[in-house]
């Protein structure tokens, strides 16, 4: 269970105005660079119990209220021994997190239970377990230890952010990510306050399936994967339906099936009415940033792993930040560029690196056609046709990458079926990939 140990690494020094982070240079850890223009306030589990615990409709109270009477406390006075959870909801209300008090309800009735040891375990979501022969399994036991009343904080943004603060607390949320130990999905079915339903024109009911759709929620998915970064085991989420059921931890894979350009965002839903400034920008740059931080850090430690999950972050980059602005321009337009410059392709490294992970399927998943076709016509000078062949077809090795999704056996060609466009896809075809291979296998 070591990933539940928080390693404390606060932000940069900016002390002009109220709620900043203050921390001064000497603190900052050499991990945690990012950028947090907001100060990170928290409240203890044992408040958090005392204050909303056994009620059916609690009234959850601004920041500027528990601040005041002395309930939460900023990030830097926390000691380092501690567990940190992050809270991930869909607001309920237009300008208020849970106006009826019902997500709050199921979180502090989930805690309680889980504190108490009355779920016996927590289990992995078993479709990943069977795709990635990965599992994670928490004991009542466990659930003990973390959740000691005294030792475990929580970061909740409807009373942990100012409400004259909330785009700065925004723009926060890759660094509130990076600092906590995991995240807690809260998406018990509920109905909105405010938002009508266009098929049925009643007030929209909300569940995990409505979560995935809005942008906000779907980015705090992205932030935790991207912010585990090498050397750190991967911090699943644990998803809430409700509070009286078993929760189950999600892999942050999850995230790799949506994408944060094509969600919902409030400010253009509400066509910039209520927020002037378009999210879709903020996103854009905050997920880029910690894109290139990542890379940079797994190419740092030089490890065959981490360097392959590094290669395959900086190829998928326009990929997961597909339909957001600024997201067109690639600066890698040939097969030479992209070898040095992207992949930082090794000179013993010819068309599989010592991941055995093809050039190919990097490519592919690049999805710039003019790389694609220098490295096909390369492909089309070797003399011996069983290796060009090969290379043709591009196979990942049985492991897969499964940090990052990469299934066994898969192919160049079905990876450009999944990323590419179709000109990719054409191109080798018309090359000779074969797009029956992994059948032919099995038969």
């Amino acid at each position: 269970m070591g990933f539940f140990r928080r390693k404390v690494a606060p932000a940069s020094k900016k002390p002009d105005k109220e709620h900043e982070d203050t921390r001064s240079k000497e603190d900052v850890k050499k991990d945690d660079t990012d950028d947090a223009p907001l100060a990170m306030f928290v409240i203890l589990l044992h408040v958090l119990l005392k204050v909303y615990g056994r009620q059916r409709h609690p009234c959850v109270e601004s920041f500027e209220t528990l601040k005041e009477r002395g309930d939460i406390t900023e990030y830097r006075y926390i000691p380092g021994d501690v567990t940190l959870i992050y809270i991930s909801h869909e607001w309920v209300g237009t300008d208020h997190p849970d106006p009826d008090g019902t997500q709050m309800y199921h979180l502090t009735y989930m805690l309680e239970r889980l504190k108490e040891g009355k779920i016996s375990r927590t289990d992995m979501d078993a479709f990943h377990s069977l795709l990635y022969k990965h599992n994670v399994t928490t004991t009542a036991d466990d659930w003990k230890r973390i959740l000691n009343s005294e030792k475990t904080y929580i970061w909740y943004d409807g009373f942990c952010v100012p409400s004259s603060r909330r785009e700065d607390g925004f723009r926060s949320i890759p660094s509130y990510i990076r600092r906590c130990d995991f995240m807690i999905i809260l998406a018990p079915g509920c109905t909105h306050f405010d938002r009508i339903d266009p098929r049925t024109k009643r007030k929209m009911n909300l569940c995990y399936r409505t979560y995935r759709l809005r942008a906000r929620c779907v980015f705090e998915l992205f932030c935790a994967f991207l912010t585990t970064r090498g050397g750190e085991k991967a911090r699943p989420a644990l998803l809430v339906r409700s509070g009286t059921g078993t929760p189950n931890w999600i892999s942050t894979l999850e995230c790799l099936k949506l994408a944060v350009g094509t969600s919902i965002f409030e400010c253009c839903e509400t066509n910039h009415i209520r927020m002037k400034t378009c999210r879709q920008y903020i996103v854009e740059k905050c997920l880029r940033r910690i894109i290139y931080k990542r890379v940079e850090t797994l190419f740092h430690q030089q490890e065959v792993e981490a360097i392959a999950e590094a290669r395959v972050t900086v190829c998928c980059e326009q990929w997961w930040l597909r339909n957001l602005p600024g997201n067109e321009v690639r600066k890698c337009k040939s097969a030479l560029n992209f070898r040095q410059n992207c992949l930082r392709w090794r000179q013993d490294e010819r068309w599989f690196d010592r991941a055995r992970i093809p050039i190919l399927a990097y490519a592919a998943m690049f999805n710039e056609i003019t790389v694609m076709k220098d490295l096909l016509e390369e492909v089309q000078q070797i003399s011996n046709e069983h290796q060009r062949s090969r290379c043709l077809q591009s196979r990942v090795r049985k492991e897969g990458l499964p940090s990052l999704g990469v299934t066994g056996h898969i192919t160049a060609l079905i990876i450009a079926t999944g990323f590419a466009n179709v000109k990719i896809v054409s191109l080798l075809l018309e090359h000779g990939a074969d797009p029956y291979v992994m059948f032919k296998d099995k038969a």
